[in-house]
Parts: C-alpha cells; sequence; structure tokens
C-alpha cells in the first residue's frame, strides 16, 4: 500500500499529538508525584512530633511520677522542647517565597551562602517557577539534609 503525501502528514501529526499527550502526561504524574510526597512528608513530621511528645510525657511520669518533673529534662523532652521553639519561631516569623525571593533573601536561609542562592535564582530564570519545595533538590548544592533544614522557612 502505497501512502499519498496528504496521508504522511496526517499521520505525522497524528504522531505528534500523541507524544504531545505522553509528554504532558509524563509531567502531571510527576507533578503528582511530587504533592503526595510533600504531603506525606507533612504526615509523617506531624506524627513524629506527636510520638515523641507522648514518649517524653510517659518517660516524665516515670521517671518523677505523677507530679512536676524536678531537675533537669530528658535527652527527647529537651529535643521535643527544642523543635517546639523553633515552630513557635517559625510561625511567627513569614516564610519565604521560593519563587519570589531575593538574592539577600536567600541568604538568610539557613545553610544558603552566595554560591547558592545564585544557583537557585540561576534554575529559577531557566526553568520557571518552583511547583513544589522538593524541586529545590534539582538545583546542584541543594540535598535531601539541606532542604529539610530550610524547608520551615519556605514557601511556594
Amino acid at each position: 500500500m502505497v501512502l499519498t503525501g496528504r496521508e504522511k502528514r496526517f499521520l505525522a501529526l497524528i504522531s505528534l499529538v500523541i507524544t504531545l499527550f505522553s509528554v504532558c502526561e509524563l509531567g502531571l504524574t510527576r507533578y503528582r508525584i511530587t504533592l503526595a510526597k510533600s504531603l506525606e512528608d507533612e504526615i509523617e513530621v506531624g506524627v513524629v512530633l506527636t510520638s515523641e511528645r507522648s514518649m517524653a510525657d510517659e518517660q516524665d511520669s516515670n521517671l518523677f511520677g505523677e507530679g512536676e518533673p524536678k531537675g533537669e529534662p530528658t535527652d527527647e523532652s529537651a529535643a521535643v522542647t527544642k523543635a517546639e521553639k523553633e515552630e513557635e519561631v517559625d510561625e511567627k516569623k513569614p516564610k519565604l517565597n521560593i519563587n519570589t525571593a531575593t538574592f539577600e533573601e536567600l541568604l538568610d536561609l539557613p545553610g544558603i551562602g552566595k554560591v547558592l542562592a545564585q544557583r537557585i535564582i540561576e534554575y529559577r530564570t531557566e526553568k520557571g517557577k518552583f511547583l513544589a519545595l522538593d524541586e529545590l533538590m534539582e538545583v546542584r548544592g541543594i540535598g535531601e539534609k539541606l532542604l529539610e533544614r530550610i524547608k520551615p522557612y519556605l514557601t511556594i
């Protein structure tokens, strides 16, 4: 069977449309996975903090009876207290929008120096707005630990 020029162009158009839909589907899937991961991380953090608090409360009641604790707090209760204080500070201070942050504002983040601030701005300029905070890991020099360290200070 021999195809005419018009039929060949039509088949090429169909192939292009299918490819376009595949790319869009892949992009949407990636976006959904990123959203699901961020939601999962938020749920996981909430569960960990709640369980740490309940464990610290149990230890305090076991060590000191039902009354107030006497003496120095345990390591775990001190860690929970420190985490609670950091959360309070974070709630009072407005979060920094990663898509609009200036070079100077990025420098105020813990663990972000001049080089990383510049890389974030360059990435944002080349790729467009961040759709999720997890996308920061695509910036060279930002790993999982640093991302977890700066996440409380950032928003989209």
